[in-house]
């Protein structure tokens, strides 16, 4: 018996919709905007299985095979997904992914959790870069949306699931999507691009003390060569299990590829070397073929230590010995160069970020909700 995601699509016409045929681009090469009828047939029954239509940030794209940088809203179809074997389900469904994005043509957006306290999880997001209303043809009304292509992909994702269909949030209508799409901001660019010159990777030494806390020396002998590698360093504010933001300590870097299947190939031999102490927990983050790896020390690690910056050093000299003939070349790089607050040059300089939040609207998030708990407590 085939196990559920490799079972084929025509087997669940019974309680499926057909999926919609695949859009040829048409005028200034773009696809139709979804209908009001692709939403009741085909956009229900997601609904059904906790997909969603959402607005989401975009910072990456690709564009006839080139890179490109991005700083705008979209509207996206995604959802999450959980599994309670990660080293058996999460990675054949990353297999699924990477087989129907190659046969859909989707560059699907995606961030991949492993956590100590929490169970694996991916969330899913797809959108066509270039759609084109039905009401209006001009170049001006050309951007990002949704079409059938991304509904194709997301009933083809979910394959014959047997989860049934259950009550839950109702499909937004098509005027409101519209005037979501109509409402998506842009932002500006943020000062001017990082530099082209990336220094020598240093010896990763197994000597080190992994526990003991980085110096100003440690800084300048292995932090610094790694930013110019596209890594960065500081206390951001991430939301932690009390539903709060809170300053947590994280190492990022980026990485390009030209191919999904190398992506997923690298994410899984990153968290196999997860093993390691101190365990930090592990975020990825796909978007345009580019991996964006984020190790995470939850609080109460308030201290830089040998072994975190050891474990992100281990990790670029894997891509450099392993992946990086699968790698992207492009002159897209990851941070811009006002972004010095997350290439910290001294122990005082991190711990700054710690003590001065970088984003302040985490901080009105945190009010907020403990106002709102206050509220529905009372009442």
């Amino acid at each position: 018996m085939l196990p559920l995601c490799r079972r084929p699509l025509s087997a669940i016409a019974a309680r499926w919709p057909h999926p919609p045929t695949r859009l040829s681009p048409t005028a200034f090469s773009a696809v139709p905007f979804i209908t009001q009828a692709d939403l009741d047939e085909y956009v229900s029954p997601l609904y059904a299985r906790n997909w969603r239509i959402f607005s989401d940030l975009q910072t990456l794209a690709l564009q006839d095979g080139l890179l490109e940088r991005r700083n705008e809203n979209v509207l996206v179809l995604g959802k999450k997904f959980s599994f309670k074997k990660p080293w058996t389900q999460l990675y054949a469904f990353l297999e699924r992914v990477d087989e129907i994005a190659r046969d859909e043509n989707r560059s699907p957006k995606m961030t991949v959790f492993f956590g100590r306290r929490h169970r694996p999880h991916v969330v899913v997001r797809t959108h066509t870069p270039r759609t084109l209303s039905d009401d209006a043809y001009t170049p001006s009304d050309v951007r990002p949306g949704l079409s059938t292509d991304d509904i194709r992909f997301a009933m083809r994702l979910e394959g014959d699931s047997e989860a049934p269909a259950k009550p839950g949030q109702p499909v937004p209508t098509l005027d409101l999507i519209r005037q979501w799409q109509q409402s998506a901001t842009i932002c500006p660019p943020s000062g001017p691009e990082s530099p082209d010159t990336i220094g020598p990777l240093p010896p990763v030494n197994d000597e080190l003390n992994p526990r003991a806390p980085c110096t100003d020396e440690d800084f300048q002998k292995l932090l610094v060569p790694m930013y110019s590698r596209g890594w960065r360093v500081a206390f951001l504010p991430l939301l932690s299990d009390s539903k709060k933001f809170t300053n947590t300590l994280t190492l990022t870097g980026f990485f390009r590829f030209n191919a999904l299947s190398a992506s997923f190939a690298f994410l899984r031999d990153i968290v196999e070397s997860r093993a390691q102490s101190p365990r930090p927990d592990l975020h990825f983050q796909l978007e345009a073929e580019t991996l964006r790896v984020q190790l995470v020390y939850p609080p109460p690690q308030s201290t830089l230590l040998v072994g975190h910056v050891t474990q992100a050093m281990r990790i670029e000299r894997l891509f450099e010995d392993t992946y990086a003939r699968f790698a992207r070349v492009s002159s897209v790089h990851p941070f811009r160069n006002n972004d010095g607050a997350h290439h910290p040059r001294s122990v005082a300089e991190l711990q700054k970020t710690r003590e001065e939040p970088l984003r302040y609207y985490h901080l009105r998030y945190n009010t907020q909700n403990q106002s709102g708990r206050r509220s529905r407590t009372s009442a």
